[in-house]
């Protein structure tokens, strides 16, 4: 369930406890937003995550986001680099399905993507969005701090996160899978050697759609668990503060790739140019 838009096919044929398994992946490569899918996340404990922004997009698409201040919510540049954008914005939500009296909407008044975002290699994948009105801050709705400017440059390595989000309850190899979960999933993992992602991406079958520098953060696949377990946009958080956005997937945490995110220490600049955090 991708949105419309140019898409790559590329088969991609991985050998498994002796089966080979060939999967047919479709990547966007204009600005519409890659959908990510759930494995191995767990229900999140209502309200626990106060600052996870919903996003829906154009009644086609859906992405995740954080609430950074009153004002704007942080999220990938992929999810809402395109014009003529209809956005509904929803906070303080845990069952996206219901009218949960915690629950907030808002849209858009403006939209800054990263200038130099690439929606070829998904560099730069960094977005934010000004609300049209300030979100009111109650038990169910929170702004969430932002990694330091002494922890910029901070590889994470090794170190334990978490990622939430409303993602598509999809397997690639069971395509008739694919709800949006209506209640919040959260995942745990631990943050990779990143020249270890780079050399896994690095391979025959990666090269052309999924590039690592070192303004990405990795986490590890194992036990088949993955951030194609979240939206797209969605914070990863280390000890309470943020230090990613889900961004770039390959849809194969069935076989442990390792899940990319957007290192938001390395754009403390340019969030500050707009936000006060």
């Amino acid at each position: 369930m991708y949105p419309r838009g140019n898409q790559k096919c590329i088969k991609f044929v991985y050998y498994l406890k002796m089966n080979v398994y060939v999967v047919c992946l479709c990547f966007i490569s204009c600005s519409l937003a890659r959908r990510l899918t759930i494995t191995g996340g767990d229900v999140a404990v209502p309200h626990a995550y106060p600052y996870q922004v919903a996003i829906r997009i154009n009644d086609d698409q859906f992405c995740g986001g954080s609430l950074i201040s009153a004002n704007f919510v942080l999220t990938a540049a992929h999810c809402v680099n395109r014009e003529n954008l209809s956005l509904d914005i929803i906070l303080g939500a845990h069952n996206i399905s219901d009218t949960e009296t915690t629950q907030i909407h808002r849209t858009s008044a403006n939209i800054i993507v990263h200038e130099e975002f690439d929606d070829i290699s998904f560099q730069n994948d960094i977005a934010l969005i000004k609300l049209d009105e300030p979100a009111p801050i109650t038990s169910a709705i929170q702004t969430i701090p932002l990694i330091s400017e002494t922890q910029a440059d901070d590889p994470f390595t090794n170190e334990y996160v978490t990622v939430t989000g409303w993602g598509l309850i999809k397997d690639v190899f069971n395509p008739t899978i694919k709800d949006i979960s209506k209640v919040l999933m959260v995942l745990n993992g631990t943050v990779m050697l990143l020249d270890d992602c780079k050399k896994y991406y690095d391979g025959d079958y990666f090269s052309s759609i999924v590039y690592i520098t070192n303004n990405n953060i990795c986490t590890n696949g194992d036990d088949q668990k993955g951030t194609c377990s979240g939206d797209s946009g969605g914070p990863l958080v280390w000890d309470n503060v943020q230090i990613g956005i889900v961004s770039a997937g390959t849809g194969l945490c069935q076989i442990g790739a390792p899940s990319v995110f957007t290192h938001v220490g390395k754009y403390l600049d340019w969030i500050k140019k707009y936000v006060d955090v």
